[in-house]
């Protein structure tokens, strides 16, 4: 039996540094990764900028693993910088 994944996530404080990371594997991989940028807040007095209400979904696998890396990417980075 075969089975659709799906699913979505919302990131909040995501710099624009991360921004550029998103829409660089948006444009790579097109409909695979769903990101609609009209929810995007911006956090007033960020420094550096940052951005609340980043909402990512997927209806397939390699949306999953889109996702996937994107988190990845950034809780590596969040970790590194707590060290």
């Amino acid at each position: 039996m075969a089975f659709t994944m799906s699913g979505s996530i919302n990131l909040n404080g995501v710099t624009d540094a991360e921004m550029a990371k998103v829409f660089e594997l948006k444009a790579k991989h097109g409909t695979a990764l769903h990101f609609n940028p009209q929810p995007v807040q911006p956090i007033t007095n960020s420094n550096p900028p940052a951005y609340n209400n980043v909402q990512f979904s997927w209806n397939t696998a390699d949306g999953f693993h889109l996702v996937h890396e994107v988190v990845s990417a950034l809780t590596k980075k969040e970790a590194a910088a707590g060290q």
